[in-house]
């Protein structure tokens, strides 16, 4: 839980850098939507930037796993996805349940 937590501290500020929001931690997944927030931006812009924070990730992970290399600590791997297509969102659920969400087949695909 720790690792996972070093490398979520890193990668949230990479990703608003390019213009992301993290939308969810699952586990080991996180989730991020690229032109969406803080307004729409067309979506070439959006995948655009997408792809920017998924290399730059990739680099971030190498980095962190040289320090942990020299730790003795085992490397963490990293997988990248980035998908782009139509997805609604808003609150979804009864109001006293009520949480902010994604819908459209895209966001299930890059998970």
């Amino acid at each position: 839980m720790a690792s996972l937590s070093e490398c979520f501290a890193a990668l949230v500020p990479l990703i608003a850098h390019h213009g992301g929001v993290v939308y969810r931690f699952d586990g080991e997944i996180t989730v991020a939507l690229f032109g969406l927030l803080p307004r729409p931006a067309p979506a070439p812009v959006g995948a655009m930037q997408a792809t920017h924070a998924a290399f730059e990730l990739l680099e971030l992970v190498e980095r962190l796993n040289a320090r942990r290399s020299d730790a003795g600590l085992r490397g963490l791997s990293l997988g990248v996805a980035v998908a782009t297509g139509a997805i609604v969102a808003g609150g979804l659920g009864p109001p006293d349940r009520a949480q902010g969400t994604v819908v459209g087949g895209e966001g299930h695909t890059a998970s």
